[in-house]
C-alpha cells in the first residue's frame, strides 16, 4: 500500500518561538493600529491584529519587549499572509497575520526564545506562601 501525504505548505526558514508581546502595525498613512505577537523567527513574525491589511502590503512594526517598553523596536517588512481566527482569538482581533522582515533578525529570534524559556521557568515556580 502506498500513502500519499500532502506536500507540506510550510515556507518558514527558522524555528519559531511563541511569546506574546505588545505591538504596533504602521501602515503606509502612518497609521498605527494595536497588535499582539504570536510567534517569530528570524525572517519573520505572525501577529494578531485589528488593522485591515492586504497579502503584500508594506508596514513597519513596533514591539514592545519586557524593560523596554518606552524605547520599542522597529522594523519594516511586508504581508506575505493572513491566516483565519481561531474561536479563542475571535472578538478582540480581526486579522491573524504573517509577516516577512526586510532583514533577517537573528537576535530578535534568539530574544524571543529566551523570553519563552524564562516565562515557562516562571510559570513552574509556585506562588509565594503567606503564613497567616
Amino acid at each position: 500500500m502506498i500513502l500519499l501525504v500532502p506536500e507540506s505548505k510550510e515556507r518558514r526558514r527558522g524555528s519559531r518561538h511563541s511569546a506574546y508581546l505588545a505591538a504596533e502595525v504602521v501602515v503606509e498613512s502612518g497609521t498605527a493600529r494595536i497588535a499582539i505577537t504570536k510567534d517569530v523567527s528570524d525572517s519573520g513574525l505572525l501577529l494578531l491584529t485589528r488593522a485591515a491589511l492586504t497579502e503584500g502590503q508594506l508596514v513597519k512594526l513596533r514591539i514592545y519587549r519586557p524593560g523596554e517598553e518606552d524605547r520599542p523596536l522597529e522594523l519594516s517588512g511586508r504581508v506575505v499572509r493572513r491566516e483565519p481566527l481561531s474561536r479563542q482569538e475571535l472578538g478582540t482581533w480581526r486579522e491573524k497575520v504573517a509577516f516577512a522582515f526586510d532583514h533577517p533578525q537573528a537576535e530578535l529570534a534568539a530574544e524571543f526564545a529566551a523570553l519563552v524559556e524564562k516565562q515557562s521557568v516562571d510559570s513552574t515556580i509556585p506562588p509565594p506562601f503567606d503564613a497567616p
